[in-house]
């Protein structure tokens, strides 16, 4: 495994949930972050155990977005 790969892989990861891109909503960037988690890990960079906690995560993000949707926020 090539770190600095991993490293890249999971920098890029790490900036889409915590500045999606404009006009993307919560749904487009929770699909595009589990999208990028499955090809990090069929790239071989990491294994499902951590390909599963990106995907909790970014599953945690999308209920904190439609929470705040439903508050008005």
């Amino acid at each position: 495994m090539n770190w600095d790969d991993r490293d890249k892989a999971l920098a890029a990861w790490r900036e889409l949930i915590t500045s999606p891109e404009i006009r993307m909503d919560a749904a487009e960037q929770y699909d595009e972050l589990v999208s990028l988690a499955d090809k990090i890990q069929h790239q071989g960079l990491i294994d499902a155990e951590e390909k599963d906690a990106l995907i909790l995560e970014a599953a945690e993000r999308y209920a904190i977005a439609v929470e705040g949707l439903g508050l008005g926020t």
